[in-house]
């Protein structure tokens, strides 16, 4: 099973550039392209997250266009920049996401359960799982104790020593404990911060996924800091092998030779 993820497109309307010089449809339609050449072709696409800058209708009806042409199955699910009512409206005719409530669901194809988690608080930078997310999502790996699993949420609950911890998932206290009594968590996979990190959290393998639009750099010797990057846009594959369990390989996109 192979299952491409992007994270933080961060699209605007027609026109518009982020900090009034990045091209995030520009980024998107490469990272796109990219997974759309992929062969084999991937199985699903999962989007963790602020798919729009500022929750346009407009953006997500262009982006169901775009990935449209990949011709696999997508999810995504809301980050802080997204906007649900814009969101559910734009994705309706998928038919994966609740009509009311929180933008969670689950997806039963192939070997590896998705669980997606909707960690907004409108309007706030940072995220949080209250006690009905919470139990939605215990619920659901109570249905489940044997098959990989993946968790798709967009902030990270775990802290990372950098800026991006104070608008990172709060309260993760219970989301670990609910995590670690389900030893068949492949894998917690995150957006939000723009870089590729992993960890070791909560019993599993937590990974943040970069983004197609710009990436954020960290600067150790100012923690605090955080600092727009020009590098080009990324996309994770997760592949899935029987025997092995869960590998990820990150791909930056940019021209390149080969060695011969």
């Amino acid at each position: 099973m192979l299952i491409a993820h992007i994270s933080d497109l961060h699209l605007k309307k027609e026109g518009q550039l982020v900090k009034d010089q990045i091209d995030t449809r520009a980024f998107a339609i490469t990272a796109i392209d990219a997974i759309a050449a992929l062969n084999p072709r991937p199985d699903m696409l999962l989007m963790t997250g602020d798919l729009a800058d500022a929750g346009e209708l407009e953006a997500y009806e262009w982006f169901t266009k775009q990935v449209d042409r990949i011709g696999v199955p997508t999810y995504c699910i809301p980050g802080n920049h997204d906007l649900r009512a814009p969101m559910r409206r734009a994705f309706r005719r998928y038919g994966y996401l609740p009509e009311e409530g929180f933008l969670q669901f689950t997806v039963e194809k192939g070997p590896v359960r998705i669980l997606a988690l909707d960690t907004v608080i409108e309007g706030k930078a940072a995220g949080r799982l209250c006690a009905e997310r919470i139990q939605w999502l215990a619920e659901r790996l109570a249905e489940d104790r044997d098959r990989a699993t993946i968790v798709m949420m967009h902030h990270q609950p775990f802290e990372t020593g950098t800026g991006f911890d104070r608008i990172r998932c709060e309260s993760t206290k219970d989301l670990a404990n609910v995590i670690a009594s389900a030893p068949n968590v492949e894998r917690v996979i995150c957006g939000h911060m723009h870089q590729n990190i992993v960890t070791r959290w909560a019993g599993t393998v937590a990974s943040v996924c970069p983004a197609t639009a710009h990436q954020m750099a960290t600067d150790f010797a100012k923690p605090d800091r955080l600092v727009v990057a020009l590098d080009p846009p990324s996309y994770q594959l997760h592949h899935w092998v029987k025997g092995t369990g869960l590998i990820t390989h990150t791909r930056h996109i940019e021209p390149f030779k080969e060695v011969v």
